[in-house]
């Protein structure tokens, strides 16, 4: 497993991801719901004093 920090510049990967997940398990408007809130969520990303940290299978 590959761990990093993500930057504000991942916001549209991880708002994806999100929003996929909870559309293949909840139904599409869960899926939308979850993916606005991630997108709000990491509009607080500073880069600096809020940091966004990931793992990823393989090379991903």
């Amino acid at each position: 497993m590959n761990h990093r920090i993500l930057s504000s510049n991942s916001q549209a990967e991880i708002v994806n991801l999100f929003t996929s997940v909870f559309t293949d398990s909840e139904g599409q408007a869960e899926g939308k719901i979850i993916g606005n809130l991630t997108s709000e969520l990491f509009k607080a990303i500073d880069d600096k004093n809020i940091l966004c940290f990931a793992t990823y299978e393989h090379n991903s």
